[in-house]
């Protein structure tokens, strides 16, 4: 598992309403395995069987719980992981509650295939409801692969949104991250947003506002904003995610200080703030170089998330409630076995509102897959001991 990606979510099934957690990952086998909670944790290998798409060798991974309109109405409801297989094509698998299986994605053309190194982002919702999934393609461009109900479509955003700098590729892949924002009124249920860092070494992003593509200069619109940590082995990481106290969009990052910093919008001005600088900590010992982050909203709570790894190799959040905390997750969890983390472990996390729980899931030194979550105080799990 060490090495492994990893992504995550929470999702509703059936009529019952029954919740399930889910973890994606690559086991040492090279396949596709989830694990997946309701009651115990299973393992569950999802490409070792005739007929599905073998993961190429450093595939990514993303995924979503397809949520139904309404979901209280017994609708069906869909969860779908994404990767990418050995022949540079982005693929999926689908649980309609009967089983897994492959969704019909056509292959892509060759400049249009995944550019090896590169990320996946994908989210469900935008014009229509629809599935969304994006990647970096061999020819430098954001594309698209979309789902409107009954077919697949392919777009190539950076054509589509006008002159814009496009990804960075050289010497590092710019990483991918995405949302949809609901509350947009353009007539067809929001707008759809990717964001990455371009060659210039700015936060960009593509927004679509229910009619066209544009490309935005995240930096330079909020003005006075640090720009993300970039060298010749390593760019910033990105996380993103829709909500808060403002029920604004949320794009966050590494800058140049190693400090994290966020660039947020309300829907009518894109600004930044500095949240190591905002949630000061005498014990808090920097951000380790390599760390990647995930972030998600608790609306509930009115409460906004962001998970990073700390240069000490522990677990570290940046929490607001209306102002920035920081809290040693790694500390508070009071697990006498929870090792130090890899330098380049992936994160990834989640809340659970109906159950008041928050989850954030990592890859520890040993290569056992680690699952801290909170309900009032904060725990650990290793997940690989425990299925």
């Amino acid at each position: 598992m060490a090495g492994s990606p990893l992504t995550s979510f929470i999702g509703r099934r059936g009529a019952e309403g029954r919740f399930f957690e889910h973890v994606f990952f690559f086991g040492q086998d090279k396949e596709l395995h989830e694990l997946r909670y309701d009651g115990i944790w299973q393992d569950i290998d999802l490409t070792g069987k005739a007929g599905v798409r073998r993961p190429a060798g450093r595939s990514p991974l993303t995924g979503f719980w397809d949520t139904p309109v309404d979901p209280g109405s017994g609708s069906p409801s869909f969860e779908h992981v994404f990767y990418v297989d050995m022949d540079g094509n982005v693929c999926g698998l689908l649980q309609d509650g009967s089983g897994w299986r492959s969704i019909s994605i056509p292959s892509q053309p060759p400049g249009a295939q995944w550019a090896a190194g590169s990320s996946l982002t994908s989210f469900f919702g935008g014009p229509s409801r629809r599935e969304n999934v994006m990647y970096t393609g061999r020819d430098g461009h954001v594309h698209a692969l979309w789902f409107d109900g009954r077919t697949w479509h392919a777009n190539d955003l950076t054509e589509l949104s006008g002159p814009a700098p496009p990804p960075l590729t050289v010497p590092v892949m710019s990483p991918l991250t995405s949302l949809w924002d609901p509350t947009s009124s353009n007539g067809d249920g929001g707008t759809q947003h990717v964001f990455y860092i371009g060659n210039d070494g700015h936060v960009r992003e593509l927004g679509f506002d229910g009619t066209n593509w544009h490309s935005s200069d995240l930096n330079a619109a909020a003005q006075g904003s640090v720009r993300p940590a970039m060298s010749r082995t390593m760019v910033s990481p990105l996380t993103s995610f829709f909500g808060g106290t403002l029920r604004r969009e949320n794009v966050l990052y590494l800058g140049k200080d190693e400090h994290v910093h966020e660039l947020f919008s309300d829907g009518h001005a894109w600004r930044s703030g500095d949240l190591t600088q905002a949630a000061p900590d005498a014990d808090a010992p920097g951000v380790m170089p390599t760390t990647p982050l995930t972030s998600y909203s608790w609306p509930e709570e009115g409460t906004e998330h962001v998970f990073f790894i700390g240069a000490n190799g522990d677990l570290w959040e940046l929490w607001f409630d209306g102002s920035w905390h920081s809290n040693n997750l790694t500390r508070a969890a009071s697990h006498a076995d929870v090792p130090a983390l890899m330098p380049m472990t992936p994160l990834t996390s989640y809340s659970w509102p109906e159950e008041g729980t928050e989850h954030v899931f990592c890859i520890g030194g040993g290569g056992d897959l680690w699952e801290f979550w909170f309900d009032g105080s904060w725990h650990a799990n290793n997940l690989t001991q425990a299925t």
